[in-house]
Formats: structure tokens, sequence, C-alpha cells
């Protein structure tokens, strides 16, 4: 939790929203939520979706963005990071994304990313579809450098 709260105060102090989605079947109160899910919510979110399943909360997420942050989780957390990151290859979206590396945690997330291009399964170019950040600090400075005019037409791989 203190990773996301930091990086969504940084996101208010610049003016920006913070949205939670989150996929429940009926909306619950805050409180409620968190004593349930500790640590996931941030309290300051200035609105709160609630989805019934995990592909609408995907499509919320991917239509409201207007960048990805990855921060550290589960197979739930990789399965979106590969979504957003197939969809920016074929070129479905051009939004920034940066993977939240807290103490190395990607770091073998990053190395076998690395190996499927060295296997050849990914072109090189693929690489530079994301940007790495070690600090909440970092991940501002990598989402305001991101531009969302990358050639991804080159990066189609079929």
């Amino acid at each position: 939790l203190e990773m996301l709260e930091r990086v969504s105060k940084e996101f208010h102090a610049l003016g920006k929203k913070v949205i939670a989605v989150l996929n429940v079947s009926a909306p619950m109160e805050v409180a409620s939520w968190r004593d349930k899910v500790d640590g996931i919510l941030y309290e300051h979110c200035d609105e709160m979706v609630y989805t019934d399943t995990m592909r609408q909360r995907k499509q919320v997420m991917d239509e409201r963005s207007d960048a990805f942050v990855v921060t550290p989780g589960g197979i739930g957390t990789y399965e979106e990071f590969f979504e957003i990151y197939t969809l920016k290859q074929l070129g479905r979206h051009r939004k920034p994304i940066v993977i939240f590396n807290i103490n190395g945690y990607f770091d073998s997330l990053l190395a076998m990313l690395a190996h499927t291009v060295e296997e050849r399964f990914m072109q090189p170019i693929c690489l530079g579809l994301y940007t790495v950040a070690d600090t909440a600090e970092d991940v501002l400075l990598q989402l305001q450098r991101q531009s969302e005019t990358a050639n991804v037409e080159e990066t189609k791989y079929f």
C-alpha cells in the first residue's frame, strides 16, 4: 500500500485524478472493503469504480487510463501487464507503461523479457514499449518522458 499511496499522492500533487477500479459484485463502503482486502485501496481516490468481472475491470482501466504503472503484485498483475504490453505492441494504444521495480521485484520478469528477445520470440524494439522506475519520483519522471507518439507500427510482430 505504501508504494501505491506514495505514487497516488504524487499524482494528486500534480493535479491528476486517482481512480480505483475494483472487481466486486456490488459497491461496498471503503472501510468494509479495507477490512477484507487490507492494503489495496488508497483512501483519497477521486473516484471508485466497481465492476462485476475482471474483464470489465480491465476494460474500464484501459478506457479511462492515461498511462499504466505496474506495481509489485501477483498473477493478476502479470496478466494485466502482459495484456496492456501486448496491446501496445499490436498498436492498439500508445499509453505509457512504467514498471515500478521496487527493491528489484521485477528483475526476473525483465530478465525473462530480455531472454525472449535473445531467443528471437520478440523483437528488440518491444523492450522499448515500457520503462522501468525504482522510486515513486522516477515513476513520475518516466511518465512525463514517455511519448505517446512512439512508432508502435514498427513493433508489430506476428
